[in-house]
C-alpha cells in the first residue's frame, strides 16, 4: 500500500504512515505526568495498566509513560516535539522552572532547543521552519 494519508507519505510494501507513540520507561510516573503535562502542556488521554498490571499514562501527543521496572533503562536518543509556533514559549517555561538546556540551534527539523526530563530522556523541541517549512520531513535525525 502506498498514498498520501493527511498529507503524509504512505510507505510503499509496509504502509507505515508516521509514528504512534514512543513509551518511556521512568522512574517516578506522577513526576513525569507532571513535567510533560504542565511543564510542556501536553495532555493525558488515558490512565491505564499494561499487561502485567504495570501503570501507564498515555498522552494524547503520542508518548506513553510507564513505571520502570529496576532491569529496564532508556534506550533511544531524544522525542521531538514539534512547535508551529516557535520554540520561544518552551525556552520561557524551560528557564522559568529551573531546567538546563542546551542553546537553540539550527536543525534540519528547523530551530530546535534540547532538554532533559525528570530521567534523563534528551527532548527537542523544534518550530516548523525546516524541511521547505513543514518542519515534518527527514530521516530522523534532528540535530
Amino acid at each position: 500500500m502506498s498514498g498520501i494519508r493527511d498529507g503524509l507519505p504512505i510507505a510503499p510494501g509496509s504502509g507505515i504512515w508516521r509514528l504512534s507513540h514512543l513509551l518511556l520507561h521512568v522512574r517516578d510516573l506522577e513526576r513525569s505526568v507532571a513535567f510533560y503535562e504542565r511543564l510542556l502542556g501536553l495532555s493525558v488521554r488515558e490512565h491505564g495498566a499494561l499487561a502485567g498490571g504495570r501503570p501507564y499514562v498515555s498522552m494524547a501527543q503520542g508518548i506513553g509513560l510507564t513505571a520502570a521496572t529496576d532491569a529496564e533503562t532508556a534506550s533511544f536518543d531524544h522525542i521531538a516535539l514539534r512547535c508551529p509556533g516557535g520554540i520561544d514559549g518552551v525556552r520561557r517555561l524551560l528557564d522559568a522552572s529551573g531546567i538546563d538546556h542546551e542553546a537553540p540551534r539550527r536543525t534540519p527539523y528547523g530551530l530546535s532547543i534540547y532538554f532533559r526530563d525528570p530521567d534523563g530522556h534528551r527532548v527537542e523541541c523544534h518550530d516548523s521552519t525546516g524541511f521547505g517549512g513543514d518542519g515534518a520531513e527527514g530521516d530522523g535525525r534532528g540535530g
